[in-house]
């Protein structure tokens, strides 16, 4: 994501790299993807100059409540403003 965040600030744009939500941050027999996974992520694209963080729930996999875990934990840990698209599975 390097690159293409350098070419955006480079050409004076705004810059909105994606987190993909995928697993469960609510389970904790499933690491990988913990709420500390997405935290740590979204203070990596800062750093790298994202002007805003976009959380993107392309599956559906976000529960209610792991939203608002998410959330409030990106709100408390990061400056940047952030968009949350959830993609719900059609019946």
């Amino acid at each position: 994501m390097r690159v293409a965040i350098d070419a955006v600030l480079e050409t004076g744009g705004v810059c909105e790299p994606a987190i993909c939500y995928t697993g469960d941050i609510l389970d904790a027999s499933r690491p990988k993807y913990s709420l500390k996974y997405y935290v740590t992520m979204a203070k990596q694209l800062e750093k790298l100059g994202a002007h805003f963080l976009a959380i993107k729930d392309m599956a559906g996999l976000c529960k209610p409540y792991a939203a608002f875990q998410l959330v409030r934990a990106l709100r408390e840990s990061s400056a940047s403003q952030f968009t949350f698209t959830l993609t719900t599975p059609a019946a």
